[in-house]
């Protein structure tokens, strides 16, 4: 299958095809670097090879951070408190809740362009209300 670009990719592929591309292309990638510097042999990648990586590390991240807000979703559904969220994520609850938020503004953006992906204004509004008040900082 011949893929042109990122989003095509990132379509295309699951998160587990990715990883295990991007696991193979960078074993290769470390053992080439190695004989370069160990031997002084030539890379054995070609720029598209690295290029592949490169797109196949973003669409881990993408696929990632999706998934992680999926998480997120639910685990406020549950009713667990930013604090927590953020404390399972080693970051603060406004960082957390920021995510969260460009997360929902994504989805509306999906929506606006794709018309058939992403939330409509009520779902965001809907995911917005279950996240609540961006948290305030305390000491």
């Amino acid at each position: 299958m011949t893929i042109h670009g990122l989003q095509e990719l990132e379509w295309q592929t699951t998160l587990s095809m990715a990883v295990a591309r991007y696991d193979d292309l960078r074993l290769r990638h470390s053992m080439s670097e190695l004989n370069v510097r160990e031997l002084g042999t030539s890379p054995t990648m070609n720029g598209a090879e690295l290029l592949e990586v490169l797109s196949l590390a973003e669409v881990i991240r993408r696929k990632a951070e999706y998934g992680l807000q999926l998480v997120v979703r639910s685990a406020l559904r549950a009713g667990t408190a930013w604090r927590e969220i953020a404390s399972a994520q080693e970051i603060t609850p406004q960082e957390a809740w920021d995510r969260f938020e460009k997360w929902v503004q994504q989805q509306e953006a999906q929506y606006r362009d794709a018309d058939h992906q992403g939330w409509d204004p009520e779902e965001a509004a809907h995911h917005r209300q279950l996240a609540g008040a961006r948290p305030t900082f305390t000491t």
